[in-house]
């Protein structure tokens, strides 16, 4: 990974954020609702982990560096916040240097497996 893979990413989250929190205040079915809340909530943490421990390594982040991506809003949001975490993974890869941020990203990984569960629970039924 390099300075502007990082920010690729952090500029990726920003607009899943943006996405995810408009479908959280549109949606009707009170359970995906609180699993969109909680998403977006998880999701500004990781950022912001991500973002501190990735400056460390590629230098301060400025304002101007922040360009929300357009993201799809026909788009399952949850099964492509976890398609961009796998790919942060498989870029990270074993590169020690790496290894705070690749331990970030599996976290955070295995919370948004979790809200993939419980949003196909919402569909049961």
């Amino acid at each position: 990974m390099d300075r502007l893979n990082f920010l690729n990413v952090l500029n990726a989250i920003e607009g899943f954020k943006t996405v995810i929190k408009a479908k959280h205040w549109n949606e009707l079915n009170p359970h995906k609702h609180q699993i969109l809340d909680d998403l977006y909530n998880d999701l500004n943490e990781y950022q912001d982990e991500f973002a501190e421990e990735g400056s460390i390594i590629f230098g301060r982040i400025l304002p101007e560096n922040i360009k929300p991506i357009q993201i799809n809003t026909d788009s399952d949001e949850i099964s492509d916040v976890h398609k961009l975490l796998k790919g942060i993974h498989n870029i990270l890869g074993d590169d020690v240097e790496f290894a705070g941020l690749l331990s970030i990203t599996d976290d955070f990984l295995h919370k948004v497996s979790k809200y993939k569960y419980l949003a196909n629970m919402t569909k049961i039924g």
